[in-house]
């Protein structure tokens, strides 16, 4: 399906935990530092419902957002490049995570899930998790990079204190539990859910946090973090905060 730009809207008012400092954000629809934002986003899901033939694909009789279809051709590399470069244009190239970003690269894992070999892969939830968010029209961002100091685990081990990198921290027949943070999950108060993995290759003895998966961002015990946002614009980091937080792996 293709949403509509309230429709975007009303799907952030689902209860998510943002703050700013101190502050806590009732409605990032509303709230001065992101309504501006929030409604930049909104107006790109009803683009690409002004114009169809250009911003969608259709398959198996339903409509996808172009940065969903996977390219078997010349042709649907040039659609999909002129959706980019519509959504680019629309935000005078000033929008780094809108959501046609991470779509990409998962519509771009999709096209080969085999490389995500068991038993350290998962390609099933991936192919699952790809056609979840498309079906949906979700928009996702990422959060890839630990808190800078958690790259420096000695730091905390001299003060016997925990690295506060996310990782698991207990396996059940329910899933995985993840505790720590990750950074950098630039517009995930404006999206719907976050994919959380790592950038930096991880050490041997940080296996724990060798963990791909997605949380819905009003998702329990998460807590996403902003510093000085502004009505101008968006801030170009946040912080997403995951204590207790329950999920299941898509990737790896």
């Amino acid at each position: 399906m293709l949403r509509t730009g309230n429709e975007h809207l009303e799907s952030l008012r689902d209860g998510r935990v943002v703050y700013i400092g101190s502050e806590r954000v009732d409605d990032v629809t509303t709230h001065p530092a992101f309504r501006n934002a929030a409604r930049t986003v909104a107006r790109i899901y009803d683009m690409k419902l002004a114009q169809k033939e250009a911003m969608s694909f259709e398959e198996g009789g339903e409509r996808y957002s172009i940065y969903f279809l996977k390219p078997k051709t010349r042709e649907d590399l040039a659609r999909r490049s002129r959706g980019h470069r519509m959504i680019a244009e629309l935000t005078y190239g000033m929008f780094g995570r809108s959501p046609d970003h991470v779509a990409s690269f998962v519509t771009g894992m999709a096209m080969k899930p085999d490389e995500l070999k068991p038993p350290c892969g998962f390609p099933k939830h991936l192919l699952s998790f790809y056609e979840e968010i498309r079906k949906a029209d979700t928009y996702v961002v990422y959060a890839v990079v630990p808190p800078q100091a958690a790259r420096n685990p000695e730091f905390y081990s001299r003060q016997n204190i925990p690295v506060p990198a996310l990782q698991v921290v207990r396996e059940d027949d329910d899933g995985l539990v993840i505790s720590g943070m990750k950074m950098l999950a630039t517009g995930a108060v404006l999206a719907n859910e976050v994919w959380l993995g790592n950038v930096i290759p991880l050490a041997p003895d940080q296996k724990k946090q060798a963990i791909t998966c997605s949380l819905p961002m009003n998702a329990r015990g998460s807590r996403s973090g902003h510093a000085s946002p502004s009505s101008a614009r968006r801030r170009a980091s946040s912080m997403r905060r995951s204590p207790g937080a329950t999920t299941r792996p898509t990737a790896w």
